[in-house]
């Protein structure tokens, strides 16, 4: 190898380290706790409009749905719409004048006949 292909090699070699450091720094640990004040950015964007019920929750004096990612109870308006009902697995509402009912998707049985006599 001449000696201008070796400063060359070298001057490439530098090139890329001094390129490759900005990107380095650039990279942010998610595990690394927020700085006070900072804004946090959801991981999801939140739905946009619609009705999304995510869970019924009771056990206490006035069922709870969570729709939309807030807690809702019978009565609460919120948009266009308004509970009306809060049964075991759906919620009733109004969306304009207009009743509707969500309901959540019941997941399949885990439970299997065992084989054998029955007691």
């Amino acid at each position: 190898m001449s000696r201008v292909g070796f400063y060359c090699a070298i001057v490439s070699l530098g090139l890329i380290v001094l390129t490759s450091v900005p990107a380095a720094h650039a990279a942010v640990d998610p595990t690394r706790p927020q700085p006070a004040g900072a804004a946090l950015i959801p991981l999801r964007p939140a739905p946009v409009g619609g009705f999304h019920l995510s869970a019924v929750l009771h056990g206490s004096a006035q069922p709870i749905a969570i729709v939309n990612g807030a807690p809702r109870r019978i009565g609460d308006r919120f948009g266009r719409y308004r509970i009306e009902a809060i049964d075991a697995n759906c919620v009733s509402y109004l969306n304009g004048a207009k009743r509707q009912r969500a309901c959540l998707k019941q997941a399949a049985s885990v439970l299997k006949p065992v084989a054998g006599r029955i007691e």
